[in-house]
C-alpha cells in the first residue's frame, strides 16, 4: 500500500511534484479500496483486488494492530479514514466508513 506514514497528511517537505503525485497514488488506492469493497467475485481481472481484500481481512485478525507498529495496519487504515473523510455515501460498503465517518464526526463537535 503506498500511503505515506503521515496517513494522508500533507506535508510541507514535499515538492508540488511530490504532492501531485501523492495525491494520484491516494486517489488510486482509494478507487481501488472501493472497488474491492463491492467485488464478490473470486477471479477479478483486477490485479490488487485480491490483494486489498486481504489487506482489509489482515487488520481484523492482526494481533500487533497500528498502535503496535504493524504497517499493514497503519497504511490499511489511513486509506479507509482518508475514504471516510471524502466519502458522501451514507450506505458506504468500505469497511468501517460509516464508523469512521461517525468519528470524525464527533471529533470535529469536540473541536
Amino acid at each position: 500500500i503506498g500511503v505515506d506514514k503521515q496517513g494522508g497528511g500533507a506535508s510541507s517537505e514535499l515538492t508540488e511534484e511530490q504532492r501531485r503525485e501523492r495525491e494520484r497514488s491516494i486517489r488510486l488506492h482509494l478507487t481501488l479500496v472501493e472497488h474491492s469493497s463491492r467485488c464478490k467475485s473470486s477471479f477479478c481481472g483486477s490485479s490488487n483486488c485480491q490483494k486489498m481484500k486481504s489487506y482489509f481481512k489482515h487488520v481484523l485478525v492482526c494481533t500487533v494492530k497500528s498502535s503496535g507498529g504493524c504497517k499493514i495496519c497503519k497504511r490499511t487504515w489511513a486509506l479507509l479514514r482518508i475514504h471516510a473523510q471524502r466519502s458522501k455515501n451514507n450506505t458506504c460498503p468500505v469497511p468501517q466508513c460509516i464508523a469512521n465517518k461517525n468519528g470524525i464526526r464527533q471529533l470535529q463537535q469536540i473541536q
